[in-house]
């Protein structure tokens, strides 16, 4: 089964600028994982959860992969994005329309197609048979996923 982090609906709908949602995004991450908050540039940021009201979810394998390196802050944001888009349209087949992304997320449009290849590197999205469209992973096939990366967890585990 997989984690997921929710936002509100409305989360893409303020005009933020990119740095400000990677870290309003943060706040609702660290909430899912039990913290009180962080510090940014000895700042302390309070968590938050989404108490009432519309939201979306987004898989929290995404923060997971950027601590570690695997995927950039701006490849959370515009995952997010696409799991915001996939969510309203009740689908996990999301059409990349780059500048509704950059629209949404102040991110520049070079940087969106980076995160795009970023994240279909890393798994999280898979190209659609319909050109221009791609599937987000965790969405379609959750419970393989989770087998897999039970399995992958288990031979890692005899094997170190």
């Amino acid at each position: 089964m997989i984690t997921l982090t929710e936002l509100p609906i409305t989360f893409f709908e303020r005009s933020l600028t990119d740095e400000d949602l990677y870290i309003d995004i943060h706040c609702y991450a660290t909430a899912n994982m039990g913290q009180n908050g962080f510090y940014v540039k000895d700042k302390w940021i309070s968590a938050k959860t989404v108490t009432d009201g519309k939201k979306f979810t987004v898989p929290t394998s995404a923060f997971a992969a950027e601590n570690i390196g695997d995927i950039r802050g701006a490849d959370v944001i515009v995952f997010a994005y696409l799991c915001y888009v996939a969510c309203k349209n009740e689908n996990c087949t999301v059409k990349l329309e780059v500048g509704d992304i950059a629209q949404k997320t102040k991110i520049k449009k070079t940087q969106i197609r980076r995160a795009v290849n970023n994240l279909l590197r890393e798994g999280f999205l898979v190209t659609s048979t319909k050109s221009g469209y791609y599937i987000i992973t965790e969405f379609e096939y959750p419970d393989e996923l989770a087998a897999n990366k039970s399995l992958l967890r288990a031979i890692n585990n005899e094997l170190f």
